[in-house]
C-alpha cells in the first residue's frame, strides 16, 4: 500500500466517524414527545386585582396592535352584577377605572372580547331575561374610550344560550358563535363593523346534543372554522367542526377526533397560512388530558394527535396574534387535584369535580405546532381553583392572563404577565 493510499483511507474513515458523531448528536437532541428546550416567559408577573366578579368562559382578554390590554368579565359591585370592562396601555402596571357595558340591561354572562384590524372593540355576551334569552353585542371604536349601545345579535328565545364566541379577522369581518338549547351550534356575521348581524345558521347537522362552540381567525377570514364537542355517538362524545372557504357564507361539517374515548371542550384557531389548529381534552381512566392536532387540508384529514399536557388537565385556550407564527395554548392543570374520585366521576360522564383544584400551565410552538416548549406553570394556587382563564399575545409576543379565584374569600379577576 502506498503512502498516499492509507492517508486516503484514514481521510475517509474521520469523514465517516464524523457522520457518525453528527447523526448520534442530531438524534439525541430531537425530541420524540414533541417537546424543545426553548423557553420564553419562563415566568409571570405577581397576579393584579382588577375587581370582583368572575371571569369569563372563552375569551375575555385580548391585545390590540398597540399592545394595550383589554379585559371583561362579569363584574360585581355590592349585589349588582354587570359585563364590566378594562384595559391597560402599560403591559398591566396601571388600569383604567371598571366601565359597566350592561348599563340599564339585565345580568350578561361570560362576556369575550375581540380586537379588529382597526383596534376596535367588540365584546359580544349572553343575557337571561325574563323568560328569555338573548346574545347582545357592542363595540368601541376608540380604543375602548366610548361604546355603542348594545343590541340584540338575533332573536330571543326561551332556550338557554351558551357564552358567544366571537373574533374579527382582518378584513374586519365579525364572526359570533354559540350553543342555543342542548343540540344547536349557531354562527352569524356582521359585515357591516357590527351595525347588524345576518340570520343566524345552524353548523351542525345533528339532533343529538351539542355544545360550546369556540374558534379563532387570525387571516383574512375566508377560511373560517367553528369546533364543538358532539354526542351523536351516544354516549360517546366527539370533537366535531365546521369549516367555510368562502368567509362563512356556507360551511362543511366534518368529524375532527372520533375515538372511542371522550373528546370533550376543543379550541380551534385557523393562522395565517389557513392551517387549522386543534387541542381538546381527552378523557380516559387514567384522567384528562390536553391533546393537540392540525389539518391543512380544510378539516378532512388531521395529523396524528399529540398529548401536550403532564398532568391531569382540562379545558384548553389558544392565545395568538394575527402575523405571529408563534402560537401559544394554555390550559387548567389540575395535578394538586385528588385524582381517583375525578377520574371516576369523568370516566363515568359525570359533571363536576369533587375537589375543583387547578391552575394555568402552557406551551408554545414556534414552527406551527410541530414541536412544543417545555411546560411552563403560569399560576401556583394549591387547593384552590384558577376560574375562566383568559390569555392573550400582542404584538410584542409577550403571553397575557386574566382570570378569577376565590383564594382571597371572595371571587375576584386577576392578571398576569409574562416575563
Amino acid at each position: 500500500m502506498t503512502n498516499f493510499q492509507y492517508r486516503a483511507i484514514i481521510f475517509s474513515l474521520c469523514i465517516v466517524i464524523a457522520g457518525i458523531v453528527a447523526w448520534y448528536y442530531y438524534a439525541s437532541t430531537k425530541s420524540t414527545s414533541n417537546t424543545i428546550t426553548t423557553t420564553a416567559t419562563a415566568s409571570w408577573t405577581t397576579p393584579i386585582t382588577l375587581g370582583d366578579g368572575s371571569g369569563s368562559i372563552g375569551r375575555g382578554l385580548a391585545v390590540d396592535a398597540q399592545n394595550r390590554i383589554h379585559v371583561v368579565w362579569r363584574a360585581q359591585e355590592g349585589q349588582s352584577f354587570f359585563i364590566g370592562y378594562m384595559r391597560s396601555a402599560d403591559g398591566g402596571k396601571t388600569w383604567t377605572k371598571l366601565q359597566n357595558l350592561s348599563a340599564g340591561r339585565a345580568s350578561g354572562l361570560s362576556p369575550n372580547i375581540a380586537i379588529g384590524s382597526d383596534d376596535s372593540v367588540h365584546v359580544a355576551w349572553s343575557e337571561k331575561q325574563s323568560d328569555s334569552s338573548v346574545i347582545i353585542y357592542t363595540q368601541s371604536g376608540d380604543g375602548g374610550e366610548t361604546w355603542s349601545a348594545p343590541h340584540n345579535v338575533g332573536p330571543a328565545t326561551p332556550l338557554l344560550l351558551s357564552a358567544p364566541t366571537i373574533t374579527v379577522d382582518t378584513a374586519d369581518i365579525i364572526h359570533l358563535a354559540w350553543h342555543e338549547g342542548e343540540n344547536k351550534i349557531l354562527y352569524t356575521q356582521s359585515i357591516d363593523h357590527g351595525l347588524s348581524f345576518k340570520q343566524p345558521q345552524q353548523l351542525n347537522s345533528s339532533s343529538a346534543p351539542a355544545a360550546w362552540p369556540r374558534f379563532t381567525i387570525t387571516g383574512n377570514g375566508q377560511m373560517v372554522t367553528v369546533a364543538w364537542r358532539d354526542n351523536r355517538r351516544q354516549p360517546d362524545w366527539d370533537i366535531y367542526v365546521a369549516v367555510s372557504t368562502d368567509a362563512g357564507q356556507t360551511f362543511h361539517e366534518y368529524p375532527a377526533q372520533a375515538s372511542s374515548q371522550r373528546e370533550w371542550d376543543p379550541d380551534v384557531v385557523v393562522d395565517d397560512h389557513n392551517v387549522i389548529h386543534l387541542a381538546y381534552g381527552l378523557y380516559t381512566d387514567a384522567g384528562p388530558t390536553i391533546v393537540y392536532a392540525q389539518s391543512a387540508d380544510q378539516g378532512k384529514t388531521w395529523s396524528s394527535p399529540i398529548t401536550l399536557s403532564e398532568y391531569t388537565s382540562e379545558f384548553p385556550f389558544w392565545a395568538v396574534y394575527p402575523g405571529e407564527d408563534r402560537v401559544w395554548l394554555f390550559w387548567k392543570d389540575e395535578r394538586d387535584a385528588p385524582m381517583p374520585d375525578n377520574i371516576t366521576r369523568r370516566s363515568q360522564g359525570q359533571g363536576g369535580r369533587v375537589d375543583k383544584a387547578a391552575d394555568v400551565a402552557a406551551k408554545f410552538s414556534n414552527d406551527g405546532g410541530i414541536t412544543w416548549s417545555q411546560l411552563q406553570r403560569v399560576t401556583d394556587l394549591g387547593s384552590t381553583e384558577v376560574k375562566f382563564p383568559s390569555p392573550g399575545l400582542g404584538p410584542n409576543g409577550i403571553p397575557v392572563i386574566a382570570w378569577s379565584d376565590t383564594h382571597t374569600g371572595v371571587e375576584q379577576v386577576y392578571f398576569s404577565l409574562g416575563q
